[in-house]
């Protein structure tokens, strides 16, 4: 398997499944808020890798495919 992949076991449907993978997309957004606004003392080049990563989040569900998750890396 890939790095970055997670498997995860289908106990239950694919609504619940998206929703569970929303909640940790969601979760990950609103760790990463902070990196967006303008007082945040980043470089822009920081805040712009940040947007990038936030945006690989919100597309997550783009071609999902089930049981293999491949996040993305937070520019830490």
């Amino acid at each position: 398997m890939p790095p970055g992949c997670t498997l995860i076991q289908k106990p239950y449907d694919d609504d619940q499944a998206l929703d569970a993978l929303r909640l940790v997309r969601n979760s990950r957004l609103v760790a990463s808020d902070y990196t967006q606004l303008p007082d945040v003392g980043l470089t822009a080049a920081q805040v712009e890798a940040w947007r990038i990563y936030r945006q690989e989040l919100r597309d997550i569900t783009d071609g999902l495919q089930w049981g293999v998750t491949t996040w993305p890396v937070a520019p830490w």
